[in-house]
C-alpha cells in the first residue's frame, strides 16, 4: 500500500516553514521542511510520492536546475515556486514555470493559496501517473 503523499517544503526562512507545516498539519498533509535545496536532495526520500514547495529566492540550486536534477534521477515531484510579487520574483516565477514548476504562490503566504496550489499539484501527479489507454 503506497503511502500518502508528503509535501516537501524548501525555504530557509523558518518562520515561514513553521506556518506552512501549521497549515497543512490542520488539513492532515504530511509536510517536511528543509532549509536549503541541497538539504533536500541529500535527505528526502526519493520513493515517496507528493510534491514540492520551493522558495524561488532561496539559494542555489535555481528552481529550474532543481526540478532538472530530480528528472535525471527519475523522481516525479510536482513543484510549485513561491516568491514575492516583484519584479524580480515574478521574472524567477516565469523561469521556474518554464522550467517545469505547476504553479506560482506570492508571498506573503494565504493558507488557501498553499492549499489550492497543493491541491492542484498532487491532482496533476495523479493524472500523470494513471496509465495511458492505447487505440
Amino acid at each position: 500500500m503506497e503511502s500518502e503523499p508528503m509535501v516537501f517544503v524548501i525555504d530557509d526562512n523558518p518562520r515561514a516553514c513553521e506556518s506552512v507545516v501549521a497549515s497543512l498539519w490542520r488539513k492532515q498533509v504530511s509536510v517536511r521542511c528543509f532549509s536549503s535545496t541541497e538539504k533536500f536532495l541529500d535527505g528526502f526520500d526519493r520513493t515517496r510520492s507528493g510534491c514540492l514547495l520551493v522558495d524561488i529566492e532561496a539559494d542555489e540550486p535555481s528552481s529550474s536546475q532543481l526540478h532538472e536534477r530530480l528528472e535525471e534521477e527519475h523522481v516525479d515531484l510536482p513543484m510549485i515556486v513561491m516568491g514575492k510579487n516583484d519584479e524580480r520574483g515574478v521574472a524567477n516565477a516565469v523561469k521556474a514555470m518554464q522550467g517545469g514548476a505547476v504553479d506560482f504562490i506570492t508571498k506573503p503566504l494565504s493558507e488557501h493559496g498553499v492549499w489550492s496550489s497543493i491541491k492542484k499539484a498532487l491532482k496533476q501527479r495523479k493524472r500523470d501517473e494513471q496509465p495511458k489507454l492505447s487505440r
